[in-house]
């Protein structure tokens, strides 16, 4: 397992880390593509790690190092897979605590990091197809986790705040086509549910209900079906026929579902209870879309978990090939 490049903090912001304006390369189509590399994230104690693996668990690597005093969140491959946008909370010595979460970018080995520019608050971001836009959340104030959605363009310039309610929002992703971004949503004393909504926070039509909105859901590459979670397994949402099918039943855990680029497989993550001593299992999982054919890429156990798993579109001449 490679590890390379290592976030470094100083007193108030990442030291060696360029505040920049930066612009993500601009795809001739959103996420469909060549299935590349899998980023996800795993948590153990303490320790976040942003690491890259193959969808046959070969050329792992670890991009952020779980050693660095800063908890690293929310990886996203950028639309034509060359770049990964993250949130992370530095840890401010000076002070002795973690500072609020704000949004940086690296290229897909991990180098030229950079802060995104007027991000200070925002978290769990995501980009639009053609890459000059992000959606994102902040935490807006009041009781419980409430937050609202945001979007500006990808250099940090015109932000515009697109939901003000007493709700909580989670895992925001703008569909293929560009026109729509998928989110769940909890108002206070009611069940989640699974919304879509302009990028200027209207047209809001509901997707689905009682789903686990805190374990992620995703846009097929086409934008003809998303993939969500409930506490019964991953589910397929039809858009426009409203069909549903659960495609993965509960057998433990399951949570941060992503459709590959093109279109065939998998990548989510298993979470099961081992007795005795009753310790957790987090598998990451590439498979079928019915959940055959599985591969384990990646395995942890006690007290670490895997999340915010995203799939790279990759050209012709990045497409992943088995035995590469």
């Amino acid at each position: 397992m490679d590890t390379k490049h290592k976030l470094k903090v100083g007193p108030i912001l990442l030291v060696g880390v360029m505040v920049l304006a930066f612009m993500a390369t601009r795809a001739q189509a959103a996420f469909p593509g060549g299935n590349g590399k899998i980023v996800y994230v795993q948590g153990c104690c303490a320790e976040y790690t942003v690491r890259t693996v193959d969808p046959d668990g070969g050329n792992e690597t670890v991009l952020i190092p779980g050693d660095d005093p800063a908890f690293a969140r929310g990886a996203r491959w950028s639309p034509d897979g060359s770049k990964i946008l993250f949130d992370a909370a530095p840890w401010d010595p000076d002070a002795h605590r973690y500072l609020r979460r704000r949004l940086f970018v690296m290229n897909a080995d991990g180098s030229a990091l950079a802060q995104v520019p007027r991000s200070i608050g925002s978290y769990d971001a995501a980009w639009s197809p053609d890459g000059t836009r992000l959606v994102f959340l902040r935490a807006t104030g009041g009781r419980g986790l409430r937050s609202d959605l945001f979007v500006m363009n990808a250099d940090g310039s015109n932000r515009t705040r697109i939901t003000e309610e007493r709700a909580s929002f989670s895992d925001p992703a703008w569909s293929p086509d560009g026109s729509l971004i998928l989110v769940g949503r909890k108002m206070p004393k009611n069940r989640p549910k699974l919304l879509t909504m302009s990028p200027d926070g209207s047209s809001r039509s509901r997707v689905a209900t009682r789903v686990d909105m805190w374990r992620g859901s995703d846009w097929s590459p086409d934008g003809s079906f998303v993939v969500f979670t409930r506490r019964t397994g991953i589910w397929k949402h039809v858009m426009g026929t409203g069909e549903e099918t659960r495609i993965i039943a509960g057998e433990g855990r399951e949570c941060h579902p992503v459709v590959s680029p093109d279109g065939t497989r998998l990548a989510w993550v298993l979470q099961t209870t081992v007795p005795p001593p009753d310790y957790s299992i987090s598998d990451l999982i590439v498979s079928d879309l019915d959940g055959t054919n599985r591969v384990v890429v990646d395995t942890c156990s006690i007290e670490c978990s895997f999340e915010a798993v995203d799939w790279q579109s990759a050209s012709p001449g990045r497409k992943f090939m088995r035995g590469s």
